[in-house]
């Protein structure tokens, strides 16, 4: 599992707070997490200051509408 937090002014760009990932062992199955109780495990900490952010070249995202009316219910409905 893998997770990071993003500050609210991210919102828009990313989903600010608390966001984990995980993919399985034999690496074929991931996801969100939305929930877990760690019973066992490594917990390591790196703070990153750089965000580098690499948007899709293509005429679909080109066309694509990225201002929703709800931002927070979209994103809540992706995160779900």
């Amino acid at each position: 599992m893998i997770g990071f937090k993003l500050p609210d002014y991210m919102t828009g760009i990313n989903v600010p707070g608390y966001h984990f990932h995980f993919l399985s062992d034999d690496r074929k199955h991931g996801g969100h997490v939305s929930d877990f109780i760690l019973s066992q495990g490594k917990f390591e900490l790196e703070v990153f200051k750089d965000f580098h952010l690499r948007m899709p070249a293509s005429h679909e995202f080109d066309q694509a509408d990225l201002h929703p009316d709800d931002l927070k219910a979209a994103i809540h409905v992706t995160e779900s």
